[in-house]
């Protein structure tokens, strides 16, 4: 018989069985002052209170919490979940950061609260704003014993204790940020403030393998998240930070050495998402996501050389390093593992950057050029066969069929499985010096059926979709144009819809496209915001084989002209053959190609 896993994020903490006695007879350990542990242990409770106030104030090891971070924010107010915004956590974790830079007096308002607090938290869940109060009470113990009762701060420490405890049994994939702020954070502040006291020096253990399976478990195996964590990735970056600056008070720091070298890429990964704001896109919505002093403190931690430059690049209100002295990793990166990919042009916060999510059948996307995200959210299909609905299988996923990164492109394709022996390939190519982002969908069927298939795409809030007057383009404006979508596979001229259209919808860019057992979605986006002016055009062109021209069901092709620039694209719906169009012989997948001025063609992929 297999026991059931017991749950405990929804449950209230459940007390120590310990009494106040038990702590304060046998509770003590080096380096606890004699004459501290002898007065509780003979039963005298007032002058071991007194004598244990009095000794927190002189100890100068280790430092108070709130010595370790600058500034006069909080850094449990780094990051904030936006339900949390102008709530009493919020005032709470304030109030008791201020109280702990007071030296002198205490805030009574908050002295009051403790008893309150206590009672209340009888009933309450391990959740995030509950973790964050924990924490911010327990940054405060120091100086709190100064100005309260003895009975209520050890009950105060019991219930914190005991909430780390109970904590070490939330599965950390089902519960990662719980696990991380109770079971790692919570338990390292306690064991870190108080090793003269066994039960929180015992904590110690405990939360580095929680952290160190956390950060281990949680992430790829150098630095990058799972998918689904997108949006709890601020959250665990902020408690993986503080973390890791206790543990500079620890002889044997706050986790493995394994869970280290994790959080060093970790702080890599984070300058790729946070660069054009589209990990946040792509994340829930937050109160608060200060990147300046969470990612500084996080470079000064464990970042090198080229993270410090590269945060130069990224981050606002840095300035741009003019002549990088380190070697940069590359800007883009693929998490197969986790279901992942960022492809960018170049390290800079205004740099031209897609985020792929692709842990369910409507993938997410985040573009973002210039800083300002254009396209945010799932990317989801509707497709029919003979007019009856096609519905993907509970388990139908995504699999990452290709990968290239080089100087010219970056360019991702994945694949899924359809009924009716449908397949879907979805493939994203961003070319860094061209400055434009393909995006496509790939229909390939094994029957003759007819297919009907519409997309969507989610602008950016502040994002708009204006169409231009007789053209299938779609012009993506907020104050100026910033972007230029081009339907290659659908006429250029709006009145001709034989083929399918491009519309706006509310907030949504909607593509229907319809055709025969196979068929290829090509939304071309120019990112180049220089070229908005300049006239364009697209043409879809004749695809030779064995001299006859091929039906667009097997291979198709176009060309498509901004100004004076012109690219080549190419897709076979068939194994590759040697077919002809514009005068290239192409055996392959794919190719996509520049035009140069006297006429020659460079490529820019070639896929077999």
């Amino acid at each position: 018989m297999v026991t059931p896993q017991v749950i405990v994020a929804d449950q209230p903490v459940k007390p120590l069985r310990d009494d106040l006695t038990d702590f304060w007879s046998r509770g003590w350990k080096s380096p606890a002052p004699r004459d501290v542990s002898k007065a509780y242990q003979r039963g005298n409770i007032e002058r071991g209170w007194k004598l244990w106030r009095d000794y927190l104030r002189r100890r100068k090891r280790p430092a108070d919490l709130v010595e370790l971070w600058s500034g006069k924010t909080s850094p449990l107010l780094w990051v904030l979940p936006v339900e949390l915004e102008d709530g009493d956590t919020v005032r709470l974790i304030q109030q008791l950061h201020k109280f702990d830079r007071r030296k002198n007096h205490a805030d009574q308002d908050v002295v009051e609260q403790m008893a309150p607090w206590l009672d209340e938290s009888s009933e309450r869940r391990l959740d995030v704003a509950h973790g964050l109060e924990c924490l911010a009470w327990s940054h405060a113990l120091v100086r709190l014993a100064g100005h309260t009762e003895h009975s209520l701060w050890w009950e105060l420490l019991k219930y914190l204790i005991a909430a780390a405890g109970q904590a070490t049994a939330l599965p950390v994939h089902q519960f990662p940020i719980q696990h991380t702020l109770f079971a790692g954070e919570l338990a390292l502040s306690l064991a870190c403030q108080f090793p003269e006291l066994k039960r929180c020096d015992r904590l110690a253990g405990p939360a580095r393998e929680a952290l160190s399976r956390a950060l281990v478990e949680l992430l790829d195996g150098e630095g990058m998240p799972h998918a689904r964590l997108l949006s709890s990735l601020p959250l665990l970056t902020a408690a993986w930070t503080r973390c890791r600056s206790i543990g500079e008070q620890l002889k044997k720091g706050c986790w493995n050495a394994d869970a280290e070298q994790q959080y060093q890429w970790l702080v890599t990964q984070n300058l790729r998402l946070a660069g054009a704001s589209a990990a946040a896109a792509l994340a829930e919505p937050l109160a608060a996501l200060d990147w300046r002093p969470l990612m500084n403190t996080a470079i000064q931690l464990a970042g090198d050389e080229a993270d410090e430059e590269i945060a130069n690049e990224v981050l606002p209100g840095r300035k741009a390093t003019r002549r990088p002295r380190h070697r940069w990793p590359d800007p883009s990166y693929s998490s197969e593992w986790g279901e992942l990919a960022v492809l960018q042009t170049h390290w800079s916060r205004r740099a031209k950057k897609l985020v792929v999510a692709y842990d369910t059948p409507d993938t997410r996307v985040a573009v973002c050029a210039r800083g300002q995200t254009l396209i945010s959210g799932p990317w989801s299909f509707d497709i029919q066969l003979d007019g009856e609905p096609l519905v993907p299988a509970a388990d139908a996923a995504w699999e990452q069929v290709a990968w290239e990164s080089d100087e010219e492109v970056d360019y991702l394709e994945l694949e899924i499985d359809l009924p009716r022996g449908l397949r879907l390939q979805r493939s994203f190519l961003l070319a860094r010096d061209d400055q434009f982002l393909l995006m496509a969908d790939t229909l390939l069927g094994e029957h003759p059926l007819d297919i009907d298939y519409t997309s969507r795409l989610q602008l950016a809030g502040d994002v708009e979709a204006v169409a231009e007057p007789e053209h299938s383009e779609m012009k993506l404006v907020t104050s100026r144009c910033i972007g230029c979508v081009l339907p290659l596979a659908l006429s250029e001229w709006s009145s001709d819809r034989r083929f399918g259209t491009l519309r706006a919808e509310g907030q949504s860019l909607v593509v229907n496209q319809t055709g025969r057992q196979s068929l290829f979605v090509p939304l071309f986006i120019d990112l180049r915001r220089q070229r908005s002016k300049k006239p364009l055009t697209w043409r879809q062109l004749s695809i030779g084989f064995m001299r006859k021209n091929e039906p667009a069901d097997r291979a198709v092709g176009y060309r498509v002209q901004i100004g004076d620039q012109q690219w080549l694209i190419y897709r076979s719906l068939t194994p590759p053959e040697n077919r002809t169009v514009l005068g290239q012989n192409l055996m392959c997948d794919m190719h996509v190609s520049r035009f140069l001025s006297d006429g020659d063609v460079e490529e820019l992929l070639e896929l077999e």
